[in-house]
């Protein structure tokens, strides 16, 4: 049964059209229907002249103007199947599963291909869990600390960050953001704000040491963090460093999450993922969500707190 969760497109963790070589199988299948509807046409073309040809010069011939009439059809046919197809997959439900994965493929498996991949034994999972579900975590203790203004980044955070800034301007728009996605095996049309940190964690080599979690729900991160002491409430005296994980959060449920860069006693600036552009990604972005800096007022209680990893 486990083999049949790449078509599960209902699940908490994502995983719907993210399998490698189901998204390589629906992806040439397109190329095959593109060549098809290349070549196909121009031979059936050839055909249809020389069979107009023999037409002409003998009017009699048996089954000639049937046969002209049937490769017409077909080079027609051939020449649309692409629209035919896109247009039956549009008719069929979202849940069926190939539908689902249809339009994705092309840019999942660009991305796939763009990747690094890295061989993870079976039993090698810890560091790479994701964490869909915070209740399956301790809550640990909140610290408390004196506030001001944030020190300089450490040799951790410098390399969390120095991943980070170069993505700014990644967006929605042209799918720039993909790659987020399917790093954590989520499909195009979740929430990626998540994906984001944990892709820059994996990228700096924090997820293979366990300093930071994969997880792809807000509340999961904070529950880590705060399973392990690592977590401080905005408002308890902490002064957010540079390189800690920040959440966001209304009516008391964590809906956002981001790379603290630097604060001070009113405001947090971050990088995030999944959010309006602001300053320097506005061009970049052109309109769309993306990976942006952002400055966040400390006092209006969106910022619930902060996960300080242990660099």
């Amino acid at each position: 049964m486990k083999y049949l969760q790449i078509l599960d497109c209902t699940s908490s963790l994502g995983n719907c059209c993210m399998d490698y070589g189901l998204v390589s199988i629906i992806d040439i299948t397109r190329k095959i229907f593109e060549l098809i509807q290349l070549f196909v046409p121009i031979i059936l073309v050839v055909m249809l002249t020389f069979q107009f040809g023999k037409l002409v010069l003998n009017p009699e011939e048996k089954n000639g103007m049937k046969n002209v009439i049937n490769k017409l059809i077909a080079a027609v046919v051939c020449f649309f199947l692409p629209v035919i197809l896109d247009a039956a997959m549009g008719m069929l439900p979202d849940s069926f599963v190939v539908t689902s994965c249809w339009e994705n493929a092309k840019v999942m498996r660009e991305v796939s291909l763009n990747t690094p991949l890295k061989y993870i034994k079976i039993t090698d999972r810890d560091p790479y869990n994701i964490l869909p579900d915070p209740d399956g975590y301790e809550q640990g203790e909140e610290h408390k600390a004196g506030s001001g203004s944030s020190g300089p980044a450490g040799v951790g955070a410098q390399r969390l960050l120095s991943v980070a800034i170069p993505e700014i301007g990644n967006n929605e728009g042209d799918n720039s953001h993909a790659k987020y996605e399917t790093f954590n095996h989520l499909d195009l049309s979740q929430p990626w704000c998540a994906a984001f940190v944990t892709w820059c964690a994996g990228q700096a080599g924090f997820l293979d040491s366990g300093i930071l979690p994969r997880y792809v729900g807000c509340s999961a991160g904070a529950s880590w963090f705060k399973s392990r002491g690592q977590y401080y409430s905005e408002g308890s005296g902490y002064t957010p460093q540079p390189g800690d994980i920040v959440f966001y959060g209304s009516g008391g449920g964590y809906s956002h999450t981001g790379i603290v860069e630097r604060a001070d006693a009113d405001y947090v600036y971050t990088i995030e993922g999944n959010t309006s552009c602001e300053g320097e990604a506005v061009s970049k972005c052109h309109g769309a969500h993306g990976v942006s800096r952002k400055t966040r007022n400390r006092h209006t209680g969106y910022v619930y707190g902060y996960g300080k990893p242990n660099y």
